[in-house]
């Protein structure tokens, strides 16, 4: 999908709110999931608003060849809602990455481009770097991630964001929130992220 598509898809949205930061260097491993209620992959992940593109973009051409199929929340985009910022992608690359660091250089080329592009073009101040990316240990083949970003899209404000990061060779299942993930929108990304297909 060209660049400007999906920005225009991502800017449609209303302006939001701020989540405070989490001190550097706090991110844990997340431990096995607390129970919670069955949710319907399928029927999430056709409710939520699909978007799939090819990478690398014009706003971060570094990054390697692939397909990124995305689903966003409801509330993705609206400040205030339960589930801003709440979604769950599918990468399917052409080479591997290389453990910690291939993570943190993939998501900061990713987050610094996109947050820029769209920042900047609604007036924001992005600063230099947007994104800063803090990648802990894995635990159960799980990376826990932090991500301390400005919403270019929605706020232009900092915003935490946490992400468990699941890659199997060149196929990475990501799911992310604001939210702490003893919330119950956790169980419907991990339902969500389970079922997506390449190119779905």
């Amino acid at each position: 999908m060209r660049p400007i598509l999906l920005a225009c898809a991502l800017l449609c949205a209303s302006c939001g709110s701020t989540t405070q930061p989490a001190e550097q260097g706090s991110e844990q491993a997340p431990d096995s999931a607390p129970p919670a209620p069955e949710f319907d992959g399928a029927a999430l992940a056709a409710e939520w608003r699909p978007e799939t593109i090819a990478l690398p973009q014009d706003w971060a051409p570094d990054l390697p060849k692939g397909t990124e199929v995305l689903r966003f929340a409801p509330g993705m985009f609206q400040e205030g809602a339960e589930d801003y910022w709440t979604y769950a992608f599918r990468v399917d690359l052409a080479e591997e990455l290389d453990g910690e660091a291939g993570i943190a250089n993939f998501l900061e080329l990713y987050y610094d481009g996109l947050l820029g592009m769209v920042g900047t073009g609604r007036g924001y101040d992005m600063g230099d770097d947007p994104a800063q990316v803090h990648v802990g240990q894995p635990k159960n083949g799980v990376y826990p991630i932090r991500i301390e970003l400005i919403d270019g899209f929605v706020t232009g404000k900092p915003l935490t964001l946490h992400m468990d990061w699941r890659g199997a060779g060149k196929t990475l299942r990501i799911i992310a929130s604001p939210q702490p993930r003893d919330h119950q929108l956790w169980g419907q990304l991990r339902a969500i992220v389970n079922v997506l297909e390449p190119g779905a």
